[in-house]
């Protein structure tokens, strides 16, 4: 089944410009607000995937060695 792209942008585009300007406002705003969210979680994940805690200090490892908040390099305990 082949997708011809072009038609469907076309037919929303048709479809979107026959919405009043109230509803298009409210589309964009819902579609913004979602971008946000979305980059806010995206920071969250990975900087929990990234980050790990020692000795109450929170560190990045980095060819086994761990950089620490105000700290310079040491060796990985793994």
């Amino acid at each position: 089944m082949a997708v011809d792209i072009k038609n469907d942008t076309n037919r929303v585009r048709e479809e979107f410009d026959g919405l009043s300007n109230a509803t298009q406002v409210f589309i964009w705003t819902l579609v913004g607000l979602g971008v946000i969210i979305g980059l806010l979680l995206g920071g969250a994940v990975a900087y929990g995937l990234t980050i790990e805690e020692v000795d109450g200090r929170d560190c990045i490892e980095h060819d086994d060695q761990l950089y620490c908040a105000d700290e310079g390099a040491q060796e990985s305990t793994d």
